[in-house]
């Protein structure tokens, strides 16, 4: 399995676990959101238990989701940014996790039914156009990692951390604390 540098080693398959969980179970909602949300008579109801079961795995899963998503600001997406790698892609899918979470917190508590049902098209939407962007993110990412010449900022990772810009790039920081004895 692939290892996203700085993580732990299970920690790639962990994200992917979080966002088939994501997009397994929203697909699996979108029939109960027509139906309560948009009032569509479809030919298939999902069942009060079954949908709760459902609502509160994609619930966990976006939890996870959220966390996972702060973890990899910490590394991943500094050092891509950094590097000027899958910018577009990777901003995309920051704007859709944003809004996937305000739009959730909206489904939730906005006591406004017509409120709530735009809450409900917009995360449906949002979580749909992540995956496709999602792939695309990955792939290219892919792409990058095995053709050094496509990468704008060819730097090493400890470089990148330490913050310490050159002008042939970033090059590690020498601590001040540090004496030649």
């Amino acid at each position: 399995m692939k290892r996203l540098a700085g993580y732990p080693t299970a920690f790639y398959g962990f994200v992917l676990l979080a966002i088939l969980t994501l997009l397994l179970t929203g697909v699996a909602l979108l029939p109960a959101m027509l139906e309560m949300r948009l009032e569509l008579d479809l030919p298939w109801h999902m069942g009060g238990e079954l949908r709760r079961a459902f609502v509160a795995g994609h619930s966990l899963a976006g939890f996870v989701m959220a966390g996972v998503t702060g973890a990899l600001l910490a590394v991943h997406i500094r050092i891509g940014w950094r590097r000027g790698l899958n910018r577009i892609s990777g901003c995309g899918l920051l704007v859709l996790l944003a809004l996937m979470l305000v739009s959730a917190l909206g489904i939730f508590y906005l006591g406004d039914e017509r409120l709530s049902r735009c809450s409900s098209i917009a995360h449906s939407g949002a979580g749909l156009c992540a995956a496709p962007l999602f792939i695309w993110h990955m792939i290219r990412g892919r792409r990058l990692r095995l053709d050094a010449s496509l990468r704008k900022h060819p730097l090493p990772v400890t470089a990148i951390l330490s913050g310490c810009p050159t002008p042939d790039g970033y090059q590690p920081c020498i601590s001040s604390t540090t004496s030649a004895t």
